[in-house]
């Protein structure tokens, strides 16, 4: 009942009011995945990087492989100034499935702050490539 009525207050902009819902169910039920992934990105869109990424992390402790919550905490730890660590977090993202788009945008932006080169594609191995696309 918590996560249909947080889902409800997400859709309708009341953030808070839906990380009260979600906080409330995972006090009711501390294993379920998609409670902790909500609420993360409750707190991802109202700036609260930290705990995004701790509640992240609890799903990848939960599911481990999540490429969607890898991708979470990467961004989040990117938008907290933690540029190494996004990046070792999006490579691992990305080495999975490497069609995760917000993990291919903020890898890229922790990348150009770090001072490296961006890759300017994925290899089907789902390792970075600095490579440039070979003209036909």
């Amino acid at each position: 009942a918590y996560n249909a009525r947080a889902n409800v207050h997400f859709a309708m902009g009341m953030v808070h009011e839906a990380i009260q819902d979600f906080s409330q169910s995972i006090r009711i039920d501390p294993d379920r995945v998609f409670t902790y992934y909500s609420r993360a990105s409750c707190l991802l869109a109202l700036g609260d990087y930290g705990a995004a990424a701790e509640d992240f992390a609890k799903v990848i402790g939960l599911q481990p492989n999540h490429v969607y919550a890898m991708s979470g905490r990467g961004c989040a730890l990117m938008l907290q100034g933690q540029h190494e660590a996004a990046v070792n977090v999006l490579n691992e993202t990305l080495a999975l499935d490497e069609t995760v788009q917000s993990a291919v945008k903020c890898r890229a932006q922790s990348l150009k702050k770090l001072g490296r080169p961006v890759p300017t594609m994925v290899s089907n191995k789902g390792v970075p490539s600095t490579e440039k696309p070979k003209s036909v």
